[in-house]
């Protein structure tokens, strides 16, 4: 068991390359839109057209990728202690769960191993998803938690490094409502294959895997103008990703999903991307509020005060929702009535 727990850990703490993999293909993706884009017969080139196509200027230099950059060296730094703290959670949400459960089936399954154990960490992606845009959903609809989530939409430009631009409060509250819907999930299958803390620990493990490889957070935080076209019904390409960004009221509280839009279409959540449309980043509360969030103190200290200050009904009237409109506009700006 010590040796199954050390080989986790090792495999938390180092299974990077999935980042290494979204960002190899972000530049592959800025190289050759910036090869399509040139007239033909190709002649000209320079590097330094390349260069200020592939990195630039007003996307690498500007504050809010500075802070980005910032939030992305912390996120590497306390990334694999949240992992593991994640792990150990879930685990243990799944064990309590099995235990009071468990003698609801009395006949397992089979074995949690090979075809059954690679389908239910495949299940446990979908449910980890799900559980992603739930705490999302929560993010833009509770006030308090909103001031928090106000960090990461503060950003006036999208790059692979925005993915990172998230309060470890927020990470927190995702990882709670992950570890919940996914331990229960996985205390089922530890009833249903009679499976052992280690086995869970290996099912577990390889759904952090799966869903880390299919985020490709470098694509999905960027400013390449990719449609998945038809398949935009099950995941979310960086141009549904752009409008959730989107400053505009009407598109604000949408396109909520993590990796799969699925779950925008099932709760009427998703809002569709035009052909040419642009959009302009931001929390919709102007450029100078966005630009205070770049920066330690309005970045992660004063966020923290609005949030408490929310909640205890000194700040943002409950019932607001991002940006300060009513529900009442929101439902305007999108043609439906207000709840």
């Amino acid at each position: 068991m010590q040796v199954e727990i050390s080989r986790l850990i090792a495999f938390v703490a180092h299974h990077q390359h999935y980042l290494l993999a979204g960002w190899a293909t972000f530049f592959v993706a800025k190289t050759l839109s910036f090869i399509a884009a040139q007239p033909r017969p190709v002649d000209g080139w320079t590097l330094s057209a390349a260069a200020g196509a592939i990195f630039p200027r007003n996307l690498w230099a500007s504050r809010s990728s500075w802070f980005d950059m910032f939030m992305f060296v912390l996120e590497r730094l306390i990334a694999p202690v949240m992992s593991l703290g994640e792990l150990a959670a879930m685990t243990l949400v799944a064990t309590r769960v099995a235990d009071l459960l468990g003698s609801a089936h009395g006949h397992p399954l089979g074995e949690l191993t090979g075809v059954a154990l690679v389908g239910c960490a495949v299940l446990g992606f979908v449910i980890s998803d799900l559980a992603g845009y739930v705490a999302h959903f929560l993010m833009h609809h509770v006030p308090a938690l909103w001031e928090i989530h106000k960090v990461h939409h503060s950003a006036s430009v999208l790059s692979p490094l925005t993915a990172s631009r998230s309060h470890p409060i927020e990470r927190k509250v995702n990882s709670l409502v992950n570890c919940l819907l996914s331990g229960m999930f996985f205390g089922l299958v530890g009833i249903f294959f009679n499976a052992t803390i280690d086995q869970l620990l290996i099912a577990i493990a390889l759904t952090k895997f799966i869903f880390d490889v299919m985020l490709l957070d470098a694509i999905r935080h960027s400013d390449l103008k990719i449609s998945f076209g038809v398949m935009e019904l099950i995941f979310v390409s960086p141009r549904v990703h752009q409008l959730h960004h989107s400053s505009d009221p009407r598109h604000w509280n949408r396109n909520i999903g993590i990796v799969m839009s699925l779950w925008d279409h099932l709760f009427g959540t998703f809002h569709k991307v035009e052909n040419g449309q642009s959009f302009h980043f931001g929390t919709g509360e102007g450029a100078a509020a966005d630009d205070r969030h770049n920066g330690f103190r309005g970045g992660l200290i004063e966020p923290v005060v609005r949030m408490v200050e929310v909640a205890i009904g000194k700040g943002t009237r409950p019932g607001e929702v991002p940006g300060g409109a009513s529900p009442t506009e929101i439902a305007a700006a999108h043609g439906t009535s207000a709840d």
